[in-house]
This record gives structure tokens, C-alpha cells and sequence, in this order.
């Protein structure tokens, strides 16, 4: 079931033919619903609900009844930043390259953060973004949403997934910042390299993101959802 449900959430990234927004949106539906009938013992239902979340991207329609939190995308990011500290250090340079990263995204409060916001998604690089976060998106659910049945949690899978691909944006907009607003996409590579190298790449570290976002209100579905949502204006 979850290799399937997984099937379905990488047809509906990949499939460009809706906002980047609204497809992950989609997917974090589905894996909240499918924890829904795990959690109730009711995973015969899991097929039902997966031709459902089918239908309903063929119609590029998410589901009814859904709500963002009175949130900004700053209030959820700024909060999700600050699990790097929480984490253990594999690299000795990366506490002062986040403390340089955090200062420069949210050191001079929500106004500064989304008028930078949205200068840097009309930026050249900005603008290649959409297809950065598929891909993003698609590696991070390809590898470890199926994972999920050691846990019995794919919605936590789903959660960490969107979640590290809104830190990789935003180590990219802080590089932007930092460098005056010019970014190459290299300099986006580096970024992901470097998120890579130091959460992945520890087993501990994995766990610390994934918890956060499965038992922290501040990571709960609404919230998360705005912070994908966003255009950067916090409307």
C-alpha cells in the first residue's frame, strides 16, 4: 500500500500541468489520510483512498474542506531553521554557516524576510524554482516515504519531505541574500549539498526533523500547508 500510494504521489509531482504548491499540498493529503486509516486500523481502505486522491488530481482539484492556518510562511520557517541546532554537528564549519544563514533570512523580522521573499522569486534563479522543488520533492518521497512501514507513519515521511525541501528554498534565499541577490545554480546545488551532508547524512538528525514535524503544533498540516502556499506576502 505504501509503494502505491507512493506511485500516486510521484505522478502527481511530476505532473507540471499545476502549481508545484498545489501538487505538494496533494501529496500531503493523501499521506494524512492514509495515516488516518492506519491509525484506525482500517488499511482495506487504502485502495478506495488512493483511486480518490487519483481522481482528484486528473481534476487538478484538492480536496474539499481544506484551511491554512492564520500563519506566515516566516513564522513556520523560521521555527523549522532552528531544528539545526537541535542536531548533532558532522561538519565543523555548518553551526556558523546556519547562524550566518538565519541571521540573513530572519534577523531583521517578517516585513524585511518577505519583501526579500519576493524579490528573490523573481529572480532568475526564483523563477527555475517550481522545478528545483519537484525534484526535490520527488527525490525525498522516492527515498523515504516507503520507509514508513518500519513506523507505521507515512505522513511523517510526507511531512519531512516537503519540510526539507522549504529548508533547502530557504538556504537558497538566504545565499541569495548574503551574495547580494545573485545565485547560480550551482550555488543552489551547494546549498542542497550542504543540507545534505549534515541531516542525511546522520541517522539522528533524520529522526530529530522527522519528529519535529510529526509531534510539534508548529509543524501541524494547516500550518505547514501555508508555508507551502505562500507567496512570500503572508496573505
Amino acid at each position: 500500500k505504501l509503494m502505491d500510494a507512493r506511485e500516486l504521489a510521484l505522478d502527481i509531482l511530476r505532473d507540471r500541468t499545476w502549481s508545484w504548491e498545489d501538487r505538494t499540498s496533494m501529496c500531503l493529503g493523501l499521506a494524512h489520510d492514509l495515516q488516518a486509516r492506519i491509525r484506525k486500523g482500517r488499511l482495506y481502505e487504502a485502495d478506495g483512498l488512493i483511486e480518490r486522491y487519483r481522481r482528484a488530481a486528473e481534476r487538478r482539484r484538492l480536496p474539499s474542506g481544506w484551511d491554512r492556518a492564520s500563519c506566515s510562511r516566516y513564522e513556520v520557517m523560521e521555527e523549522a531553521f532552528s531544528l539545526f541546532s537541535e542536531m548533532e554537528v558532522l561538519g565543523k564549519d555548518w553551526p556558523a554557516f546556519v547562524s550566518g544563514m538565519k541571521a540573513a533570512l530572519y534577523g531583521k523580522g517578517r516585513q524585511a524576510y518577505e519583501t526579500r521573499r519576493r524579490a528573490f522569486l523573481e529572480s532568475e534563479i526564483g523563477k527555475r524554482l517550481p522545478v528545483l522543488k519537484e525534484q526535490l520533492m520527488v527525490y525525498f518521497v522516492f527515498t523515504y516515504f516507503c520507509g514508513a512501514v518500519y513506523n507505521g507513519n507515512p505522513y511523517g515521511k510526507m511531512k519531512m519531505a516537503a519540510t526539507a525541501t522549504l529548508l533547502i528554498e530557504e538556504l537558497a534565499q538566504a545565499l541569495w541574500t548574503d551574495q547580494g541577490g545573485r545565485l547560480t545554480f550551482l550555488d543552489f546545488a551547494d546549498g542542497a549539498h550542504r543540507f545534505s551532508r549534515e541531516v542525511e547524512h546522520s541517522d539522528s538528525n533524520k529522526a530529530v526533523l522527522e519528529e519535529a514535524v510529526v509531534r510539534r503544533p508548529g509543524f501541524a498540516l494547516r500550518r505547514l500547508l501555508a508555508a507551502v502556499e505562500s507567496d512570500g506576502s503572508g496573505e
